[in-house]
């Protein structure tokens, strides 16, 4: 069943959202999409994702903190940068990063084949180089989030005043400078929730108008970042799938086996006493052959091998390539937040920018950790299970491989010395405890847990000449953190990342002034149905005639008896000067088919284009029967056989509000100024979405299952 329908403009199509199960776990509460191609979907559970309307891959993943109740895009043509031109020369500075891998159907995977697809520019936002796009997201907890480009999040507006707290945002509407916001919520009234305010407030946002070439290379920036963060997070969930836990297979086992031993005396006592003298007691030699096994020790060894390999070349061909990308953005946002004449007004922090920058070093300073901690146990681990195979041959006096050595050489002996005395000896929890090991030291870097063992490497140049030249306190030395594994720290970096792009929305909310909320209407209701499905959005909008903000809705709340309309509609301006009602009644194009006596059900009211509306409305014909309830009655009972036709008519705002604005009229019939009347016959239309530009629509039928297209001009429609 189709959740929601829109337009693309831009594409020509006509974009339905069936499920998304698979990427957003919640229910479907709106959508839009922006005229640069960029759909955006807001789910129940407050996420919004980003995706591209070509090719549907995913652009971004935020959080906007309650239950989406309404998505529009804003764009402006042609941003006016004067002499300041913000030039991105990244792909001579540094190659692309090469692809990883991804699971198949999940966000991450999508987000991967945009990668792929866009190296450097995974978020879609170098193609809109001479464009601001904004992204307005209202909520069930009151409150308006404007995001650019849909990526970066540069505000959070709170509706309403001390004395009122509005809730469910239905609607927003942006000038075309940028400049005034305004928004429509609805207020309910405790105890009982039975009473609800509509209500209108204005916010002026100057940052968006003086600030729009700052914005937009702040949000691309931004989302070259998080492009980076997401790439790293998914190098790491690569590593972590190819490390083999199979050590600690085996570290239990030698537990269990060092439960048996006397006391005072160790595992690691009993295996250099083998390696010295090629005997052991009958006890360890039962232990190896029966629960080790020599297949089973080779098999291990071979799986380590692989696994080690994987995650080494994980770590120098992906993960380092992109520490290396993420300094040199990093550095560039240094750059900007210390150029305060253009983006000192954007409240970027350059303390915390090199805060981040600090933490990225902190985390390669581990990487390369990492990979010293990979070499040493590769290298240590094979030794160590060559030697324990050869040696359980030799005590099931079975004959060696050929390719096996009988003795060990002067620096694998040295190398297996190191390796029992510190793997077998030292406890996990270092306090001496010689019953448990640390066979496994690489797994630890690639979860959320502090390092249990650290193998200890030897002292670069650079560190002896940090240390002689007594440097380790500068600031712009990286300093390391043994304590802390590899992905404890990138959730610190991603962390900290978010708070300084987060200052910015704090910074730009306090240049924003809200005019005092305006109450549009009073609803009184029988009973307490909550405030979701009230209002339907398609019959609250808000556009500009004559310099004026002006706002329409139902003028009264009821579920008709031909689906969510309402047969009254209220139009006033946002600033409460001016107001008035209409209908529609009378429609020349279909007299004789309508009873025109009876106002009609108006479905939808949608901006057609800049000058015009469009309207979808159902009417009873005149050869029902009188005993047929009418549009403002109760519902149709079920089984009925009562059919509502519907049809769409253009009506320009000029002849609305001339009509509907006149002194002493309490109700306007509009419908003498319809044009281009199309009549659907018995079709039980649920919804609309309209394309000026293709001079096209589209409408839903009430069950969710198909949808008419037809021409608005030629008034001929075809089923898809």
């Amino acid at each position: 069943m189709v959740e929601c329908l829109q337009w693309a403009v831009v594409m020509a199509q006509c974009v339905c959202i069936y499920s998304v199960e698979t990427i957003l776990a919640a229910l479907v509460y709106g959508i839009s999409i922006a005229p640069c191609s960029v759909l955006a979907v807001g789910g129940s559970d407050g996420s919004v994702c980003v995706y591209s309307v070509e090719d549907g891959n995913a652009l971004h993943r935020f959080s906007a903190g309650a239950p989406v109740t309404h998505l529009s895009w804003r764009q402006l043509d042609d941003i006016d940068c004067g002499d300041t031109k913000y030039e991105q020369n990244w792909t001579k500075i540094i190659p692309p990063l090469p692809a990883l891998d991804a699971s198949s159907g999940s966000f991450e995977s999508s987000l991967k084949e945009e990668r792929d697809k866009h190296p450097s520019d995974p978020k879609q936002l170098k193609t809109r180089s001479n464009k601001l796009n904004l992204l307005l997201i209202g909520d069930e907890a009151g409150r308006v989030t404007l995001s650019v480009s849909g990526i970066f999040l540069s505000a959070c507006i709170e509706l309403g005043n001390t004395s009122k707290s509005l809730s469910h945002v239905m609607s927003t509407w942006l000038s075309q400078d940028f400049k005034d916001l305004c928004c429509t919520a609805l207020c309910s009234l405790p105890p009982n929730r039975t009473e609800l305010d509509l209500c209108v407030q204005m916010t002026s946002t100057p940052l968006f108008s003086t600030n729009q070439c700052e914005l937009r290379h702040t949000a691309l920036m931004f989302g070259q970042i998080t492009a980076l963060l997401d790439y790293i997070n998914s190098a790491l969930k690569s590593m972590y799938e190819a490390w083999e836990d199979l050590l600690i297979t085996m570290d239990t086992k030698l537990a269990a086996y060092a439960t048996t031993l006397p006391e005072g005396q160790t595992v690691g006592d009993e295996l250099l006493v083998l390696l010295a003298c090629g005997r052991a007691r009958n006890e360890l030699q039962t232990f190896l052959i029966d629960e080790l096994s020599a297949v089973g020790v080779k098999k291990l060894g071979l799986s380590l091998e692989l696994s080690y390999t994987n995650i080494r070349k994980y770590l120098l061909c992906y993960l380092n390539c992109s520490i290396q990308s993420l300094l040199l953005h990093l550095t560039d946002v240094l750059g900007m937040s210390r150029w305060t004449d253009k983006f000192g007004a954007l409240g970027l922090s350059e303390d915390a920018v090199q805060k981040c920058i600090n933490h990225l070093g902190t985390f390669a300073l581990k990487a390369q950790e990492f990979l010293f901690a990979i070499d040493r146990s590769l290298q240590s681990t094979k030794t160590f299970f060559v030697w324990l195979y050869t040696t359980i041959l030799k005590l099931s006096c079975e004959p060696l491989p050929k390719d096996c050595n009988e003795s060990l050489t002067p620096d694998e002996l040295k190398l297996m010395i190191d390796f029992l005395g510190k793997r077998l000896r030292r406890s996990a929890s270092g306090e001496g405890d010689s019953r448990t090991f640390n066979l496994e030291v690489v797994g630890q870097y690639l979860v959320d847990e502090d390092l249990v063992y650290v193998e200890e490497s030897p002292p670069t140049r650079w560190d002896k000449l940090v240390e002689a030249a007594d440097l380790a306190s500068e600031p712009w030395i990286f300093k390391p953190n043994p304590k802390k594994s590899l992905v404890q720290l990138f959730h610190t970096l991603h962390k900290n990342i978010d708070e300084t792009f987060a200052q910015p929305m704090a910074h730009m909310e306090q240049s924003f002034t809200s005019k005092p909320t305006v109450n549009l209407n009073h609803y009184q209701l029988q009973k307490d149905v909550g405030s979701s499905s009230l209002i339907p959005h398609q019959l609250l909008a808000n556009f500009v005639y004559e310099d004026s903000v002006f706002v329409f809705y139902p003028s009264q709340l009821s579920e008709s008896s031909c689906g969510q309309g309402t047969c009254d509609l209220t139009l006033q301006s946002c600033d409460g000067s001016r107001k008035g009602w209409f209908h529609i009644s009378e429609v020349p194009a279909l007299s004789k088919d309508q009873d025109t006596k009876q106002k009609c059900c108006i479905m939808s009211l949608l901006p057609y284009n800049e000058d015009t509306l469009s309207v979808l409305f159902c009417y009873l014909p005149w050869e029902q029967p009188q005993t047929t309830p009418s549009p403002e009655s109760s519902p149709v009972p079920e089984g009925s056989d009562i059919i509502y036709h519907h049809a769409v008519g253009q009506l320009a705002l000029e002849a609305l509000v001339s009509c509907v604005l006149c002194e002493g009229v309490e109700s306007m019939d509009v419908g003498a100024v319809l044009t281009q009347v199309c009549a659907l016959g018995p079709f039980k239309a649920g919804s609309m979405a309209v394309s000026g530009a293709r001079k096209v629509a589209a409408v839903l039928t009430a069950n969710g299952r198909k949808i008419r297209l037809f021409d608005v001009d030629a008034e001929e429609d075809d089923d898809d």
